[in-house]
């Protein structure tokens, strides 16, 4: 629903002047748009663990022949295909709209930085969540979900001027990290935290 909402009704109506218009591409909108993978992963976590604990949805499946270790993996599946459609989306827009040679690699490496960030948030969200319940988590996921998303404004506004930066510093720097390094620790990070949550070895406590 998240990925859905942003492909097809935000991303088009954010980025309409970008490509309609003849000025010069200009790769600050990544900035602006990498707070959606946010959005749409942890909000699709938090509102799917909310909808499970309001129909005890873990009590069903409690009685049917699912072990603990193929729900967590389930989970965690799920985030990395949502993650990976979303990066898929992105990188698919550069090819489309004639973006620049010379912006391609930065931009792609920001989303892939910012794709593992997120891929790891994600893991720790459901670490804490089948440990703790839901319940407990549910405050601290949703404030951080949204402190996250909104996350471009307190940047531009107030961390960039105070230490002299501009926002095409920022996405450099970020861009300037190994990609292929990056994924590959997000991955083992992520998979990490998976094997920590089955090892749980109990259904979670809601």
């Amino acid at each position: 629903m998240y990925l859905a909402g942003y492909m097809f009704l935000i991303f088009p109506l954010m980025n309409y002047a970008r490509y309609t218009s003849n000025e010069p591409f200009d790769p600050i909108y990544v900035f602006y748009q990498t707070p959606f993978i946010f959005w749409i992963v942890l909000g699709a976590i938090w509102t799917q663990e909310n909808l499970e604990s309001k129909i005890k949805g873990y009590s069903f499946l409690s009685i049917l022949p699912i072990t603990f270790s193929e729900l967590v993996i389930s989970k965690f599946g799920v985030v990395l295909m949502a993650l990976l459609a979303y990066e898929g989306f992105q990188w698919s827009t550069l090819s489309l709209f004639s973006t620049p040679p010379e912006y391609v690699p930065m931009i792609r490496s920001y989303l892939i930085l910012f794709g593992g960030i997120c891929l790891i948030i994600s893991g720790l969200f459901y670490l804490a969540i089948f440990k703790l319940g839901f319940l407990r988590m549910s405050k601290f996921v949703f404030i951080l979900w949204i402190l996250l998303f909104i996350s471009p404004l307190p940047i531009r506004e107030f961390f960039a001027p105070k230490f002299n930066l501009e926002i095409m510093d920022i996405i450099r720097s970020a861009a300037s990290l190994n990609w292929i390094l990056v994924t590959v620790v997000s991955l083992i990070i992520y998979g990490g935290l998976m094997q920590a949550t089955i090892k749980l070895s109990s259904s979670p406590r809601f």
